[in-house]
């Protein structure tokens, strides 16, 4: 129920979030784009952009093996 906004770095690139602390990791690095090509020849589409978010929790909140 909450949203919030950050200041990011110009440029592409992505997210990784933290369910736990709600931390962001900006990911500078994308591998994306044959992906985008595939799927855009497969369906007759144009991809202009694309976004992507993964969401999991960061080392500091993860329960520790035991």
């Amino acid at each position: 129920g909450e949203s919030a906004y950050r200041l990011c770095s110009s440029g592409h690139h992505h997210h990784l979030v933290c369910t736990g602390c709600g931390a962001v990791i900006e990911i500078q690095e994308c591998d994306l784009d044959s992906l985008a090509r595939r799927l855009s020849r497969k369906h007759g589409f144009r991809v202009d952009a694309h976004d992507v978010t993964l969401r999991g929790r960061c080392a500091a909140c993860r329960p520790t093996a035991g």
